[in-house]
């Protein structure tokens, strides 16, 4: 073995003073130097040498946000090499459990160098996720390219009336909020449905209720609604009849609000409701369950929608909703207001309580369709 690993020439005096006093251990370095040699080539590296390749790599910047970082070592020499390329960013996205599509954006917008991913599923939660993805996305992309939205869900983009009346109105911008402290937009969407049956405690509680009718058609004493209300054919039978009767009582029905409830019973807020009559027909507005309602008022069921707005409720995970009606609202409290917190909302009798699991976020609009049938 060499006496000395140090060139010839051009070494100062602190670097041969150092090796001189490691010459005692000399031989003792003999047999790991040559075990050293070529091992960050080898498929089996010691878990102890990895963080000091990642940073001989310069990989050290993707550690705040791919946690398993150091069994990514080859992986992450083959990002390194590709970074600034579509495939740098599907590979990084891998890493951290996603995949999206990349969407450019025109190259007539003043943000023409800018673009957007498309996820394919859902991101699982607001932190870390959000950070993570952003993190190695911006990592991931040419230093003119620029991350400003992802979506998955729900996406309303944005009008394009340059020089038009509608410049800079709310037309004009995009669906989406901005998470935490970073720069990308995020716009998400997810869909509940819920069939219920209106109870008979339910019906009496806020005051719209006909008992079954058997054989016999609906009694004269029990045809407490206005005639303007029925609005069916005498030739259907009684319990298509009582079905619109009651269906008819929303029709001029006050404000309807989905109350979200957490664990204990804890109220995390209220979310005024699109409420309509409808019935199944071909080409309706409504959609539930991969069938179209239309609005009509001899329609049997009642369809009933909340969708929350982005930045209402902040990592809280709802266990039941139910729908409040005749509400009081508390003093002070706007009747348009579109999310009330919990006290916003002083009484009201309740009905259609279903068991749920949705765990609410900042970014993410649910929307929750009730079909309440009767």
């Amino acid at each position: 073995m060499a006496e000395s690993l140090l060139p010839p020439s051009g070494t100062g005096l602190f670097e041969k003073t150092f090796e001189a006093s490691a010459f005692p251990r000399w031989d003792s370095f003999d047999v790991s130097a040559d075990f050293i040699r070529g091992l960050k080539y080898s498929p089996d590296i010691p878990a102890s040498f990895k963080p000091f390749i990642i940073y001989e790599y310069g990989l050290d910047v993707l550690r705040p946000f791919v946690p398993n970082l150091d069994d990514l070592v080859d992986e992450a020499v083959r990002w390194q090499r590709l970074r600034g390329t579509p495939r740098s960013i599907e590979i990084a996205l891998g890493w951290i459990g996603y995949s999206a599509t990349i969407v450019q954006q025109s190259p007539t917008r003043n943000w023409w160098n800018s673009f957007q991913l498309y996820f394919s599923d859902l991101p699982r939660y607001d932190f870390p996720d959000l950070v993570q993805i952003e993190g190695v996305v911006d990592l991931s992309v040419p230093a003119r390219s620029m991350f400003r939205r992802g979506v998955h869900g729900y996406d309303v983009t944005a009008l394009v009336e340059d020089s038009g009346r509608l410049d800079g109105s709310l037309l004009d911008f995009e669906s989406g909020t901005t998470y935490a402290d970073g720069d990308t937009i995020w716009s998400f969407g997810r869909l509940t449905e819920i069939e219920h049956v209106l109870e008979e405690g339910e019906g009496i509680a806020i005051g719209n209720w006909l008992a079954q009718t058997g054989d016999g058609g609906i009694p004269w004493v029990s045809m407490t609604y206005p005639w303007v209300t029925a609005q069916f054919q005498w030739a259907l039978n009684p319990e298509a009849q009582r079905r619109v009767l009651l269906a008819s009582f929303f029709r001029e029905y006050p404000s309807v609000y989905m109350e979200f409830i957490g664990d204990d019973d804890v109220t995390i807020g209220y979310r005024k409701c699109k409420v309509a009559q409808v019935r199944a027909i071909a080409g309706g507005d409504y959609i539930y369950g991969g069938a179209r309602y239309a609005p009509m008022t001899s329609g049997d069921a009642v369809y009933i929608e909340a969708r929350t707005g982005f930045n209402d409720v902040d990592a809280s995970r709802a266990t039941k909703v139910r729908l409040v009606s005749r509400a009081v609202l508390a003093p002070g409290i706007p009747a348009g207001r579109l999310w009330l917190e919990p006290g916003d909302i002083v009484s009201g009798p309740t009905f259609s309580e279903t068991p749920f699991d949705l765990s609410m976020r900042l970014t993410v609009r649910d929307q929750v369709k009730i079909l309440l049938r009767f």
